[in-house]
């Protein structure tokens, strides 16, 4: 039988979304441990992807089955258009505002840790090998990643008021990724995105701006192009972050509220700790390890 989402579920399925990937990767370790060389293949850069994805929908498929929860209460149902255009503002406000400034946050971590970022291998980009990258790296992402935090993670806690949604949802958005050097970027994003589908109700604008962000990257890749610089960029820069700060202003003035009620946050915190410990410990032995070598 069909029952609501409770706050319990968005900490259930963040810490189950937490756990199995690392379970996942250390079987496939151990299953490749005898192979020679196997990081310069091709089907070991995709499985690196594939591996975290293909746990997060066996996490999603399994909750949703078990619980009975509907799509539409994880957040998966129409819209009103205009959010798709505010959510696509705001995603190029991020995209060439917030680089510099995550820049700026890199180089602090390496003044007072030493850290030194390491950049992850895309799977190959040329020729056919570009459609199944996209879909690696930007499609899957886009949909398993928003159904954990946008559907069940903000719908869930909703009822616990604006504020705690939103930035639990940045935080854990960035500890989930358990990379130092993605940890502002991701912020500023989750909470965005916890923002948009709180207002708007739904998951699908985020899911099309999530898809855009890592195609972005993917393409930008393909060209051998590290940043985008020239004339042009200043202005760009400054008229998308103009335009980031009167969308963000917008959604926070919007007259739409929640249904009345108290939401549970010790219920959802609780269930959610497993999954943040598993994502701090990662963070901090990424730090280390960089730190140390």
């Amino acid at each position: 039988m069909k029952r609501l989402l409770q706050e319990k579920d968005g900490g259930i399925v963040f810490s189950l979304s937490t756990i199995l990937p690392v379970f996942v990767t250390l079987v496939f370790a151990i299953a490749i441990a005898g192979l020679e060389s196997p990081t310069e293949e091709i089907w070991y850069l995709y499985a690196q992807y594939l591996l975290t994805q293909v746990s997060f929908a066996i996490v999603l498929v399994a909750y949703f089955a078990k619980t009975k929860i509907s799509l539409r209460d994880a957040g998966v149902r129409g819209c009103r258009p205009q959010y798709f255009l505010i959510a696509l503002i705001l995603q190029i406000g991020i995209f060439f505002g917030l680089s510099d400034l995550n820049l700026i946050f890199i180089e602090k971590l390496g003044d007072w840790f030493g850290y030194e970022p390491t950049v992850a291998a895309l799977p190959p980009t040329e020729g056919w090998w570009l459609v199944l990258t996209l879909f690696v790296v930007a499609v899957l992402p886009a949909v398993c990643e928003e159904l954990i935090f946008r559907g069940f993670m903000v719908q869930s806690t909703r009822s616990c008021g604006m504020v705690f949604c939103v930035l639990v949802n940045g935080l854990f958005f960035a500890l989930f990724h358990q990379n130092p050097a993605q940890t502002l970027y991701q912020f500023v994003c989750g909470c965005v995105f916890a923002l948009i589908a709180c207002r708007s109700g739904s998951i699908l604008p985020t899911v099309v701006v999530h898809f855009l962000n890592n195609a972005a990257v993917v393409i930008l890749a393909r060209f051998g192009i590290d940043e985008l610089t020239g004339p042009w960029s200043t202005a760009a820069t400054i008229v998308s972050l103009v335009l980031f700060v009167a969308c963000v202003v917008l959604l926070c003035l919007q007259g739409r509220k929640d249904k009345e009620r108290n939401g549970n946050r010790k219920a959802f915190l609780l269930a959610s700790a497993i999954g943040v410990i598993v994502c701090a410990v990662s963070w901090v032995a990424s730090l280390a390890l960089s730190v140390a070598s």
